[in-house]
């Protein structure tokens, strides 16, 4: 093994600099550098995805564990996040004849008056207390599948938001 002092270091610091300054090299540099950004970006995604998958399959067991109350509250939550990815704020007991109409329109298998049944549906349980039936639970959980079936056109940043909307939900859902 080569000892290492100051002068073998100004030497290779000297060849560093030549290496570096030779045009010759410079494609070459740059698709490593190219190359070292790919394989950031792409180990960012993979995170963001375990992450998403994790956080979501959390977030199912959940709700699965849930009761039929805490199960609304849940989709009420979820709903105003999947409204937002859509650029739609979302309050219960107001005015949402045109979040219907809009829906009814954009998403493939969502009749108009659809979500205003669900809406409904989530009042009687949250503002009346009033227990859901079975069939009325069936009904929220297949609008939510229709919701967030990618059955529509959408941007591609709207996809994503849509994607990664979990990320934004799961500290409400932890705090339930």
């Amino acid at each position: 093994p080569e000892k290492f002092t100051d002068e073998s270091y100004t030497n290779r610091l000297g060849d560093l600099r030549d290496h570096i300054s030779n045009p010759e090299n410079i494609p070459m540099m740059l698709s490593g550098l190219l190359a070292i950004v790919i394989l950031l970006v792409t180990l960012i995604w993979v995170i963001a995805e375990l992450l998403r998958v994790l956080l979501g399959h959390r977030m199912h067991k959940k709700y699965e564990k849930a009761d039929n109350r805490k199960k609304c509250i849940l989709m009420e939550k979820s709903l105003k996040q999947i409204l937002l990815t859509k650029g739609i704020t979302f309050t219960l007991g107001h005015d949402s004849e045109e979040i219907d109409k809009k829906l009814s329109e954009e998403v493939e298998g969502i009749e108009k008056g659809q979500f205003l049944t669900v809406k409904d549906l989530m009042e009687k349980v949250l503002y009346g207390e009033e227990d859901l039936e079975l069939y009325e639970l069936r009904t929220l959980e297949y609008f939510f599948t229709q919701l967030t079936s990618h059955k529509y056109k959408i941007s591609w940043k709207e996809k994503t938001r849509k994607w990664y909307f979990v990320f934004r939900l799961y500290h409400q859902f932890a705090g339930e």
